[in-house]
C-alpha cells in the first residue's frame, strides 16, 4: 500500500493539474488557507471530497489513500468512455503504465522548470529596464 499521506497526495495532484492553492480553493468554494491546511495535514475537507476528487481526476478512495495507484488504475481500465480523447490504458501492461506515469511526471516537471525560467527571464528584463531608465533619468 502507498504510504503517502492525504496532504502529500493532495499537494502532488494539485501541482500535477497545475492549480495553485487559490485556484483550487476557488473551484471548491473555499479559501486558500483551507487548502493549505489540508495539504499540511491539519484538517480534512468536509463536504468537498467528491468535488475535490473529480477536479483532480481520481477517486475519493485514491485521494484518501485507501487504495494504491495500481488499484486506481485497475478501476479505470475497465471503464468505457464517451470522449474520444481519453486514453485507453487497458491495452498496456503494468510496466508500460508505469512508464506512461513516469513520463507524465517528467513533462510536468519540465513545464514547471520552463515556467520558472520564464519568470526569471521576465524579472531580469524588468530589472534591466529599470536600471536603463535610472541611467537615463
Amino acid at each position: 500500500m502507498d504510504l503517502e499521506s492525504f496532504g502529500n497526495r493532495l499537494y502532488r495532484l494539485r501541482r500535477e493539474w497545475g492549480y495553485t492553492q487559490t485556484e483550487l480553493a476557488n473551484k471548491l468554494g473555499t479559501t486558500r488557507g483551507c487548502v493549505a491546511n489540508w495539504e499540511k495535514g491539519r484538517r480534512r475537507p468536509r463536504g468537498k471530497m467528491e468535488r475535490l476528487a473529480a477536479l483532480l481526476g481520481v477517486s475519493e478512495d485514491y485521494l484518501n489513500g485507501t487504495i494504491s495507484l495500481e488499484e486506481e488504475m485497475k478501476r479505470w481500465d475497465g471503464k468505457e468512455f464517451d470522449h474520444e480523447n481519453v486514453l485507453d490504458l487497458s491495452r498496456l501492461n503494468a510496466q508500460q503504465k508505469q512508464s506512461l506515469i513516469d513520463y507524465y511526471h517528467y513533462l510536468i516537471a519540465k513545464q514547471e522548470e520552463y515556467s520558472v525560467r520564464n519568470q526569471i527571464r521576465a524579472r531580469t528584463e524588468q530589472e534591466q529596464a529599470a536600471a536603463a531608465a535610472e541611467l537615463e533619468g
